[in-house]
């Protein structure tokens, strides 16, 4: 008869027996199924090497917004839209003046944005105007 206190550790050591031969398993499973097989073809697509297929085009309409007029809108449009699409600038919440600076501050300071620092401020003007609170 075992004592009370030897069924948690017996448990415990089946536990890792099994698991250890699920893992012995699953790793001889993972290394033979990248065994090379001289019977299959070396890529999915070598039965249709060869082969000619039609080549369709489609064009997707451009429906990208215009940045509103205003003052500064050139440099807002140049310096922005290098990284920027206008309709992540024109989906943005409005912010106050304070915190469009900060984010085209970050935008110089953390991502390297070419932008000037007289620039900078034109960027928050028209942003302000534009998407201001």
């Amino acid at each position: 008869m075992m004592p009370a206190t030897d069924k948690p550790r017996h448990s415990q050591r089946v536990a890792i027996v099994v698991t250890v031969l699920v893992g012995l398993i699953a790793t001889a499973v993972a290394y033979l199924g990248t065994r090379e097989n001289p019977q299959a073809p070396a890529s999915p697509w070598a039965p249709f090497a060869g082969t000619t297929l039609p080549v369709q085009r489609i064009v997707l309409p451009h429906d990208e917004p215009e940045l509103p007029l205003g003052t500064h809108q050139r440099t807002c449009a140049a310096s922005c839209t290098i990284c920027h699409s206008t309709r992540l600038v024109m989906t943005q919440p409005p912010f106050s003046r304070k915190q469009w600076a900060e984010v085209v501050h970050k935008m110089v300071k953390t991502y390297g944005a070419p932008i000037t620092p007289e620039a900078e401020g034109q960027i928050v003007d028209y942003l302000t105007m534009v998407r201001g609170e």
